[in-house]
């Protein structure tokens, strides 16, 4: 009696909700075609399309009331930008299709909520099962099932009609059309699932309210209320796209695996620096659970990610977040091992919701964690592993340690290229892969504080993003025409209020011409630019359904659904695909005036100088370039010194190539002389290429280059000339005597500088008058010149044996500076004049020489 009791119940629930109605059949385009569209109860508009057999969507699905509201057009796969089909899961959709399928086999002119129960029956791991057995006793759910479906499918044949012939439209019953719209409506911004759609056809009919109460309570018993309400499920996002691809990390992830299918202590931590990838591992661990890719222990868990931000708040009250806790932790162990908890930043449970001599996060979770109940990833940085985990015993032992290293430049480059058509299609631009290499090697060699993969992507990413607000703006040329006629419109329509004046309607005349040609010149201009943004909007586009595509071929193929995959890689895509490489290629015809959509190298270069402060030609240059320059630049600099200059290039040069030790600076070199000061001592430094300061903090100096100057032996040192080896053993033997062999057995060479003789003091000083000339032509155009009488003169007056060279800059700029100085004040009419130091009787003169045509018309001034 109980079997026959659910028996009556389902069929009463299939025709209480449907009642058939007659009729009217039209031909549609094609013999071949369904109209197709999906209720959705926010719609202004009624849009309907043709869709190929091969893959038909649910029919129209327009709810009756009120009569404003119809339904929007739906493309199952494709991705019409105008598609409403986040109003349904996946599931739902793919019933609904289903059901469309079963009506054209039974050749029924309606899709009704019986097709929906009959699909939703076939599958045997489906809610549709469980709802049914629910509703009967375990002992005689399987006889009710066959029962149940027998006599559906018998129905079903018993209604077909020749009217459903091929070649017309499948229509829908009225009362599947309330209950899709009343779905929509109920679900509140929520997307309608095939319990909901179940459910919604029993409510309706009041015999059956207690039905619907006991089915309500089914779900809710399948259902992670408070872990979904505190957490995210990264299985469900990997099938909606939304995670990058997670290329390379192989070793990582099996280590992962091989972790939580332990028996006791499963329960894995990833430990690296900030952005090598540790959320990332945990999100190609997701992927892989979706396609089955897992061990058989895994395939049937769920990933969810807890979100400590809003677990934490509104916890103000004792106990609240301590109940939370509980309350997600024992949804986690009814699962009975099907749930795996994520917790970024693990450290983050220490003291977690521990206000007022409440447990923290981390004593909550330790029992569970040591019966093994609930099986949990951590991920943290080093730092905070050392502070906060290994402090606490109990809590470290929970965890089994994973280290997570930072990729190579090569492996950074495989992972770019990996999430490339991500950033093109959320962007709207085009990424040359010759980006994608010099972000991974530029952030490798000048961004040393943080780590890749994160900054090279971050450097991409923020190319694209410039690129980005330039296709938005306004070209240029056109914007400069548009501001120029509207200041003449309004220069125009001030001088209209006074054409009683001649000179006022000449210049109206006149301004209105100008007009005119603007108008000439911006008509094709502005005619350009709407089309070029269409074409833009429609590349945009086309990127965005590849990628929706390529989404749905991965999910059907899980599915195994290998006709539509067919019909979408070998027809939908390629058709999308090309029409994108049309588009890609008519872009070459555009007009100069519109930026360009490829983030090239050029603009990865911008924003590391931006980043960084180097200049971006500096990083324009290549190596190569630069290495063959690199002494001729330093000689600029440094006057009589060949000896440390080689030493310098040449270390670089050695650095560069690859020749010099890894992770060590380039070079650390003790400059000796009659001139400079001692350095600190860095044996830390010259060990292993960092240097930690009292706060803790690293200083990378990998690429570095350490210069330390002293004057110890200078005394030995000749007056000028080149250093003998009777110097040079003297100097080493002092040098040796002040510091300790530790110290001088890390340092890489020891470069004596010989004293500056005349000539050589003498090019100091002309640099040094060229760099006091530069400030004066920029502001005052005064171009400075100095005699060589007048360098000797200087260097003479201003060199000192025990100083060096240095006093001269001191010298030049208290003598001959303070004289210019009073002269410019003074003399009012200075400018673009010339000025000349030269030596007169022992002493230093400047002298002003004024332009030619000022002369001449001085001198019209004195005749007149």
């Amino acid at each position: 009696m109980g079997a026959m009791r659910s028996f009556s119940i389902i069929v009463s629930i299939l025709f209480v909700t449907w009642r058939p109605i007659s009729v009217s059949t039209r031909p549609s385009a094609s013999p071949h075609s369904f109209r197709v569209a999906i209720a959705n109860p926010h719609s202004l508009s009624t849009t309907s399309e043709t869709l190929h057999p091969s893959h038909p969507p649910p029919p129209s699905l327009i709810p009756p009331r009120p009569p404003s509201r119809t339904a929007g057009s739906l493309r199952l796969r494709g991705g019409d930008a105008s598609d409403e089909s986040h109003l349904y899961t996946y599931r739902a959709l793919e019933v609904l299709e289903r059901a469309q399928s079963k009506a054209k086999v039974y050749k029924n002119p309606e899709l009704t909520p019986v097709h929906i129960v009959v699909v939703m029956l076939e599958d045997k791991k489906g809610i549709g099962r469980e709802i049914l057995a629910s509703a009967t006793n375990e002992e005689r759910k399987n006889d009710v099932l066959e029962l149940v479906t027998k006599s559906l499918e018998r129905w079903l044949a018993n209604h077909r009609t020749d009217r459903a012939a091929a070649g017309e439209e499948l229509n829908i019953s009225p009362r599947l059309q309330n209950l899709l719209y009343k779905a929509v409506n109920d679900m509140k911004g929520e997307k309608v699932d095939v319990f909901e759609l179940f459910l919604l056809s029993v409510e309706m009919d009041d015999v059956l309210s207690g039905a619907a109460r006991r089915l309500k309570a089914v779900k809710s018993e399948q259902s992670f209320t408070e872990l979904e309400k505190y957490s995210k499920d990264l299985i469900a996002e990997a099938r909606a796209g939304k995670l990058d691809p997670v290329i390379g990390r192989e070793d990582e992830i099996r280590r992962l695996v091989q972790i939580l299918c332990r028996r006791t202590k499963n329960n894995p931590v990833l430990v690296g620096e900030p952005g090598v990838g540790k959320t990332a591992i945990v999100e190609g661990l997701a992927q892989r659970i979706l396609d089955g890719d897992v061990a058989s222990t895994l395939r049937e868990c769920k990933l969810f990610t807890l979100d400590f931000g809003s677990l934490v708040a509104n916890t103000a009250f004792r106990g609240n977040f301590e109940q939370r806790m509980r309350d997600i932790l024992e949804e986690i162990e009814k699962s009975e091992g099907k749930v795996i908890l994520f917790i970024d930043e693990l450290h983050l449970l220490i003291g977690a919701g521990n206000e007022k001599g409440e447990m923290d996060a981390a004593n909550l979770l330790k029992p569970a964690l040591a019966r093994g109940q609930i099986r949990c990833i951590g991920a943290t940085t080093y730092d905070e592993y050392r502070k906060y985990i290994e402090s606490d015993g109990a809590l470290e032992r929970r965890f089994q340690m994973i280290h997570v290293g930072e990729p190579s430049v090569q492996d950074a480059i495989s992972i770019l290229r990996g999430v490339k058509e991500k950033f093109e299609a959320h962007h709207g631009v085009r990424i040359s892969d010759a980006a994608l290499v010099q972000a991974c090697e530029l952030s490798s060699r000048y961004i040393t504080m943080r780590f890749l993969p994160d900054k090279a992507i971050d450097l991409v990413d923020e190319a694209c993003s410039s690129i980005r607000v330039q296709l938005d703006s306004k070209p240029e040329e056109i914007d400069r025409l548009e501001r120029r006629r509207l200041q003449l419109d309004v220069e125009l329509r001030v001088l209209r209020k006074d054409l009683n004046d001649p000179s006022s309607a000449l210049r109206a005349a006149e301004i209105q011409a100008q007009v005119d040609r603007i108008n000439m010149e911006l008509g094709p201009l502005q005619a350009a630019y709407k089309e070029e943004r269409f074409r833009r909007r429609r590349l945009h586009d086309l990127r965005q359904q590849i990628e929706q595509t390529k989404l749905s071929i991965s999910e059907l193929e899980r599915r195994y659904l290998l006709d539509r995959v067919a019909e979408l890689k070998y027809d939908v895509l390629p058709a999308l695909q090309q029409e994108l490489q049309n588009l890609t290629a008519s872009s070459a015809g555009s007009l100069p005036i519109f930026s360009g959509e490829v983030v090239g190298p050029d603009e990865v270069r911008s924003i590391v100088s931006r980043w960084t402060g180097i200049p971006v030609a500096r990083l324009g240059k290549t190596e190569r370039s630069r290495l063959l320059e690199l002494k001729s630049e330093i000689r600029k600099r440094v006057v009589g010194q060949e000896e440390a200059v080689d030493a310098v290039s040449t270390a670089i040069l050695r650095s560069r190539v690859g020749i010099s030790p890894v992770r060590l600076p380039s070079c650390s070199a003790l400059f000796l002389g009659p001139t400079g000061v001692g350095k600190t001592e860095l044996r830390k430094v010259l060990d292993d290429g960092r240097l930690t300061d009292g706060k803790g903090k690293v200083v990378d100096f990998a690429n570095t280059i350490i210069i330390m100057t002293s004057n110890i032996g200078s005394q030995h040192l000749a007056e000028e000339g080149s250093v003998d080896e009777k110097c040079r053993q003297l100097v080493m033997r002092e040098l040796k005597s002040f510091l300790r062999p530790e110290f001088l057995n890390r340092i890489d060479d020891v470069v004596i500088f010989k004293r500056l003789g005349i000539s050589q003091l003498r090019e100091v000083a002309r640099k040094l008058v060229r760099e006091m000339a530069e400030p004066l032509k920029e502001e005052h155009k005064l171009e400075l010149s100095c005699s060589d009488a007048a360098l000797d003169l200087i260097v003479s007056q201003a060199y000192d044996p025990a100083y060096g060279a240095r006093p001269i800059r001191r010298y030049l700029y208290k003598i001959v500076g303070t004289q210019l100085a009073y002269h410019m004040v003074e003399q009012k009419e200075l400018h673009g004049s010339t000025v000349t130091i030269d030596e007169e009787g022992g002493q230093l003169k400047i002298h002003f020489e004024k332009p030619e045509d000022e002369q001449m018309s001085a001198a019209d001034d004195g005749g007149a």
